[in-house]
């Protein structure tokens, strides 16, 4: 069991604490956090190996950007950015966002349609997972939407070098280096800090590629999941 940290204190406090990522019908959650061009899409694409269902309006293959599929489900995305043009950000915005008001009222009605929209897409399968770089950003939303349904979660956290998620963005969208850095800076502590103590497993990219079987069954073992024969 992972040691006593930040999100279990802060769930315990709200009376919802239970065993990582499942609900009280046994349904199971876990979040992909993760900086844009980390090799999420590769690392999430393994947990639909272990049998993880990711949604059912995923985001189609874009070619010469993610040709196998960036495996996130279009009506989180779309939620997401709706959540960041209200907070007045884009998913590339260095600003900090105000992470009270994302758990005050003025996001009440979002927090609710979250809330309906995770109860659907869980329906699908015994463990429910999804990806979207700008979760990492929003969680303190996600982590108050999970709390107020009872959903203590799992999470993935894909590791890149900064220099090569940030070369990667400024071939994508022209961002200089220093920007892409910044971003992955951002993205990277609010994923760490914001799920200290809870089940987590760290997946570094570059390991992925050099032996994918032995990332599975690491990814496999600490999220109780099923490797495929």
């Amino acid at each position: 069991m992972p040691a006593e940290g930040g999100l279990q204190r802060h769930t315990a406090a709200h009376g919802h604490l239970r065993p990582e990522g499942a609900d009280e019908a046994g349904k199971r959650i876990i979040l992909v956090l993760a900086m844009h061009r980390s090799g999420s899409s590769m690392i999430t694409r393994a947990l639909k190996v272990l049998g993880v269902e990711l949604g059912d309006r995923l985001m189609p293959p874009v070619a010469g950007e993610n040709d196998t599929g960036f495996w996130e489900d279009t009506d989180i995305v779309e939620l997401n950015e709706t959540l960041l043009a209200r907070a007045g950000r884009r998913w590339d915005s260095l600003e900090p966002l105000n992470e009270g008001a994302l758990e005050g009222p003025e996001f009440s009605d979002l927090r609710q349609q979250a809330g309906a929209l995770i109860a659907r897409k869980m329906a699908a399968g015994a463990v429910f997972g999804f990806k979207d770089p700008r979760t990492a950003i929003l969680f303190p939303f996600w982590r108050c939407v999970l709390e107020d349904m009872g959903i203590t979660p799992a999470f993935v956290i894909p590791v890149r070098n900064p220099l090569e998620a940030a070369a990667s963005l400024q071939r994508r969208n022209g961002f200089d280096m220093e920007k892409g850095v910044a971003l992955w800076a951002r993205h990277m502590i609010e994923a760490v800090g914001l799920t200290e103590g809870a089940c987590r497993v760290f997946v570094d990219y570059s390991a992925v590629l050099e032996d994918p079987v032995a990332q599975l069954a690491r990814m496999a073992s600490i999220l109780d999941l099923p490797m495929p024969p």
